[in-house]
């Protein structure tokens, strides 16, 4: 089989060496420009539209990554016939899942502790014990119940928080309260202490976190988006937090990235940044994962993560 890939610069041969390991039957090349020769397989990290011509024999495009938006983007701007020709496939936790755990849940225990006041206090050279909301107290929704923010969402409970979760369709997570469905989102939103984004960006998700949104959280709630910068309505966040409604945000992702110099958001105390390094795919378990998928396809199985392009994930 032929095997084509693009993505990670230099380190690039670094994954092919490794899949070539892990399927030594398989031919595998890093794609040039001009490259359109015929490839069983597309593995794919953010690639030039050239390199997803039609190609013959293609049977599946594997995206090195859990969110598909900047494959939708390309397949609305130019012509990449390889995205209709084939399954698309997008990655499954792939080593992401424990890494966003640690994140969310730093975040969470960061801002229910408090420990972003003591920072401001040690600043000012204050010394003042604080009071703390109780777990129990401090209910936090997780927006997004796939893979994911499934894993993030049991972590939670897992350390005593009531948890809500909240998708496109009804999901079921030990431990949590389950809304689904706009209808369902004003309920799901209602008085929450931290507010969790892990949704797939679609056209429906797209600015979803917004005054309306924000408006239904506790007073001095907590945001925390580790999804795409897309979905939150900046000028909504600040507004948010000058009046009170948003005590403090931890931002992971921004509409623009680098995030650029002259944004609101580096000089706002009350938003804390790091530069989209929540959770990074694994390369093996990458890797493992899409051998395993291909062997799947090539002996007529079943496979998950697989892309519908009328739900936009």
């Amino acid at each position: 089989m032929n095997i084509l890939f693009y993505g990670y610069g230099s380190a690039a041969s670094d994954w092919t060496k490794t899949l070539s390991r892990l399927l030594p039957q398989a031919s595998i090349r890093i794609w040039e420009p001009g490259d359109a020769s015929p490839a069983d397989y597309l593995i794919v990290r953010n690639p030039p539209p050239a390199m997803l011509a039609a190609r013959a024999g293609l049977k599946a495009v594997f995206n090195l990554g859990a969110g598909v938006d900047a494959l939708l983007r390309l397949r609305a701007e130019h012509d990449c016939p390889a995205l209709d020709q084939a399954l698309v496939i997008r990655l499954e936790d792939a080593g992401m899942g424990v890494q966003m755990v640690d994140y969310v849940s730093h975040a969470v225990l960061h801002f229910q502790r408090r420990f972003h006041e003591y920072e401001r206090q040690q600043r000012a050279a204050v010394w003042q014990p604080l009071p703390v909301t109780p777990k129990a107290a401090f209910p936090v929704g997780v927006m997004g119940a796939g893979v994911l923010g499934g894993e993030v969402a049991a972590g939670l409970c897992r350390l005593g928080f009531p948890v809500r979760i909240w998708s496109r369709t009804a999901k079921e997570i030990a431990g949590c309260t389950s809304f689904a469905g706009s209808e369902q989102l004003p309920a799901f939103a209602q008085d929450l202490k931290a507010l969790v984004n892990l949704l797939p960006l679609t056209a429906a998700t797209r600015g979803i976190l917004n005054t309306t949104l924000f408006d239904r959280l506790a007073d001095g709630a907590f945001l925390i988006n580790v999804a795409r910068g897309a979905h939150l309505v900046d000028d909504d966040l600040l507004a948010a937090i000058r009046r009170g409604k948003i005590n403090a945000a931890r931002l992971d992702v921004f509409n623009a990235e680098p995030l650029p110099a002259g944004h609101p958001f580096w000089q706002e105390p009350a938003v804390y940044l790091t530069p989209h390094t929540s959770a990074e795919n694994d390369m093996t378990q990458s890797l493992e994962q899409i051998a395993d998928r291909i062997q799947a396809i090539e002996t007529g199985q079943p496979v998950t993560g697989v892309v519908n392009w009328q739900d936009e994930y």
